[in-house]
């Protein structure tokens, strides 16, 4: 009966440091009130220099074709190069989301604040004044350079490195059939949180042997990092990858007494994530970009944007 109880004592435990870490981290990103960004929404020409001074859309001084000077025009909202023979033209939204919109650039600006403060798409449609099918579009667009940017930059954002602790554990995300049958689509996904930053990383995978996994955790984990996992086969060979790897026997604990052994921060992270990616978007088609969405809003929530 004691262990019994002990065992029940730790479980809730476990469940309560989960849910604390899910609080800790799924708060909204830091970003500047509704009174200070309103102006901005209400009118395009606005919009568009508060654009400009935060350097989101580029300024040009050259042409970057003859590097002659251009000049601007506000009404077609480009860049003309000033030497006859070059003519040069350049829209001032190219490489951004607002190229080439038909949606006038506040009311986008608008949709980004509602995306980054975490508004359904129903509701930011009737605050924006704008269809639930274009903040559909919109989010989705987000979503997408979102994803850009976390490709590219995988080798600036790696984790973990000497002397740092990072949790690493798979979890199983799938939809119900009907929303109300068996589960379908299930697809595994690799994710690990460095202690201290509170960094993730999460990466759907095929499989979960151990030359996927650690083709993966190679991807996203610096060498000579201390790794905690449970006792999955697939992390057999991290020792003799220069990683440190202590493990944690879940059919006995959820921590190694007398350690910090534990995986309870990376579990408490699925549970954020379950809670945040609805079952229709736990697809193969739609899994890995809200994935990358919910680890930049993670990694990114204490930065001032």
């Amino acid at each position: 009966m004691k262990k019994k109880n002990e065992e029940k004592e730790e479980n809730n435990k476990n469940y309560f440091y989960e849910q604390e870490v899910h609080k800790k981290l799924y708060t909204t990103i830091k970003l500047p009130s509704l009174y200070e960004l309103y102006p901005y929404f209400l009118d395009e020409d606005e919009a568009i220099n508060y654009l400009l001074n935060m350097n989101i859309l580029r300024k040009y001084e050259k042409c970057p074709k003859c590097n002659n000077k251009v000049h601007y025009e506000n009404k077609q909202k480009r860049y003309h190069c000033s030497w006859y023979q070059c003519k040069k033209s350049l829209s001032i939204f190219q490489n951004t989301i607002f190229y080439k919109a038909k949606l006038p650039i506040n009311k986008i600006l608008f949709l980004l604040y509602e995306f980054l403060k975490k508004t359904s798409r129903d509701s930011a449609a009737v605050t924006v004044g704008v269809t639930p099918f274009t903040a559909t579009f919109y989010y989705k667009k987000f979503r997408e350079q979102l994803s850009i940017y976390a490709v590219d930059n995988i080798k600036n954002n790696l984790i973990g490195g000497k002397n740092e602790t990072v949790e690493i554990d798979e979890s199983y995300f799938c939809k119900r059939k009907y929303n109300k049958g068996h589960h379908v689509n299930g697809i595994w996904v690799l994710g690990g949180i460095q202690r201290g930053t509170k960094k993730i990383f999460t990466i759907p995978v095929e499989e979960r042997n151990k030359e996927t996994l650690l083709y993966q955790i190679k991807k996203f984990v610096k060498p000579e990092t201390r790794i905690i996992t449970d006792f999955w086969k697939g992390y057999i060979n991290l020792k003799d990858n220069n990683y440190i790897h202590d493990k944690v026997n879940h059919k006995k604990c959820f921590k190694v007494k007398g350690t910090d052994n534990h995986t309870n921060t990376i579990e408490g992270i699925w549970n954020g994530l379950k809670m945040n990616i609805i079952p229709q978007h736990r697809t193969r088609k739609y899994l890995f970009e809200h994935l990358l969405e919910q680890q930049w809003r993670i990694n990114n929530k204490h930065k001032n944007l």
